[in-house]
């Protein structure tokens, strides 16, 4: 089993994702708290067996340099999603969630991750625990050219201590958002 999604995909999906989900700490003035560099080594050694990983660069939507990221097939390439090293935390973004399985293997990655990352993070007491953004867009319509003309953002944020269910519950309204 290997990954599919090309480097051209992985820029595609960056510029665009239907769905993002973030693990970042909170500060409590609202700011992301920039200390997450050091939260990356070995963070995908163990990727359960239905998963395939690759690694790429990317240039996110909202930022103007490349950024380390991977890529991950899950089982015989039925979802694919693009995860992105942040300062501030480490970013997963889906195209699309219209199927379930796509939802169920975000679910799936996201919870072996989060349970890795908050590991982690708690190893280190000067480090903010980490909460959970998800973001929904949803292009209501675009431009002959291909430009966004409308569309919808919706937000959610679960601050800690977040549960397996909670992220289930948060990805699963995500996707089920129109």
């Amino acid at each position: 089993m290997g990954c599919n999604m090309n480097d051209d995909e992985a820029k595609r999906i960056a510029k665009r994702p239907g769905i993002v989900l973030k693990f970042a700490g909170l500060l409590p003035d609202g700011r992301l708290t920039p200390d997450a560099h050091d939260d990356y080594e070995g963070l995908f050694e163990g990727l359960p067996s239905e998963w395939a990983m690759a690694t790429t660069t990317v240039e996110p939507l909202t930022d103007t340099w490349p950024h380390d990221a991977w890529t991950f097939a899950y089982k015989h390439g039925e979802a694919e999603v693009l995860a992105v090293k942040h300062e501030t935390g480490i970013e997963f973004l889906v195209m699309g969630v219209a199927a379930p399985l796509v939802a169920d293997a975000l679910v799936s990655l996201a919870k072996w991750t989060w349970s890795r990352w908050n590991t982690r993070r708690a190893q280190q007491p000067q480090k903010v625990q980490s909460s959970i953004f998800i973001e929904k867009t949803t292009v209501r319509e675009t431009f002959p050219d291909g430009r966004i003309r409308e569309q919808e953002n919706v937000r959610w944020l679960l601050a800690p201590p977040v549960t397996d269910s909670d992220l289930t519950a948060i990805i699963q309204k995500a996707a089920t958002q129109n």
